[in-house]
């Protein structure tokens, strides 16, 4: 793996383990799908001149732009509103700790429907960053860990996790076509006409009164993440196999709870730093692995 491609999935993984804590902030003065539209809405007017340059010289065929539209609508406006729902029952912690199931279902979606090989380090690197999630999840061995009382808000972030796997996986193919940009703009200008419609069908766009601390959080979320880190997860997409980027998702556990740490007074245990050496460990299997 070279080094260019190794800097977008860091990177990208980085900016999404910080989006739970701007999350949680954010929270404080949105609401669940007014917080998803507004950090959509406002980035997407960053991707525009990047479709105005390119959108002209596609050559895409129906079932190119349906998948396209597929990962804008379940793999990116899906997941951020199940799992926004998700946070606010649960906390910024789990959200960033049960993002670990997204890794699980690329290697899992991208060996049945793209056909890619499984490799010794890919598997490692999966039950490294697993075995690394769980402990700072649970606080405990497995076996002694008690159900958390979140159960709800527990559920709604697993199934975020799983969603968040069709983003990578479905819009594979799309990219032997269009580079990394064009394919990341298209994709979210579909999920906000997605969040469109859904504020038009009666849904919550937001609280009246914000804070400027909820303003920040949400211009974060829409430059620092919807922008760049998706197009750095996108780029990194198109330089290496999709299961293999899946691996990286673990870092996301790792930058969430030293967030929460420092910014929220968190308890940072053994039991967590033992889960983000396994997480670390796990990402190096990844970058060493050659297909």
């Amino acid at each position: 793996m070279s080094y260019r491609a190794l800097f977008f999935l860091v990177s990208a993984n980085v900016l999404g383990g910080a989006s739970y804590l701007a999350t949680a902030y954010a929270l404080k003065g949105f609401s669940d799908t007014g917080l998803v539209f507004w950090r959509t809405a406002l980035g997407v007017p960053f991707f525009l001149p990047i479709l105005a340059r390119r959108v002209k010289g596609l050559d895409l065929s129906p079932e190119d732009w349906l998948r396209v539209a597929a990962v804008g609508i379940l793999g990116y406006a899906a997941p951020l509103l199940v799992g926004t729902a998700g946070q606010r029952l649960s906390t910024a912690t789990n959200a960033s700790l049960l993002i670990g199931v997204e890794p699980v279902a690329i290697v899992l979606l991208s060996a049945v429907f793209l056909g890619e090989m499984m490799t010794v380090l890919k598997t490692t690197a999966i039950a490294l960053g697993l075995a690394g999630s769980s402990l700072i999840v649970l606080q405990a061995w497995p076996w002694d860990a008690q159900l958390t009382p979140r159960l709800k808000g527990d559920a709604l972030l697993f199934l975020h996790g799983v969603l968040w796997a069709l983003f990578s996986v479905i819009g594979k193919p799309v990219l032997r076509k269009v580079d990394s940009l064009t394919f990341t703009a298209l994709a979210i200008v579909f999920a906000l006409a997605a969040l469109a419609l859904s504020a038009l069908a009666g849904l919550d766009v937001g609280h009246l009164r914000v804070s400027g601390q909820a303003l920040l959080a949400v211009s974060f979320l829409a430059i620092g993440v919807t922008f760049l880190g998706t197009l750095a997860w996108s780029k990194g997409l198109e330089m290496v196999p999709a299961s293999k980027l899946a691996c990286f998702v673990f870092l996301q556990p790792l930058v969430g709870v030293l967030l929460g740490s420092l910014w929220q007074g968190e308890a940072f245990t053994a039991w967590s730093a033992s889960g983000g050496v396994l997480i670390l460990l796990g990402a190096l299997a990844a970058s060493r692995d050659e297909a």
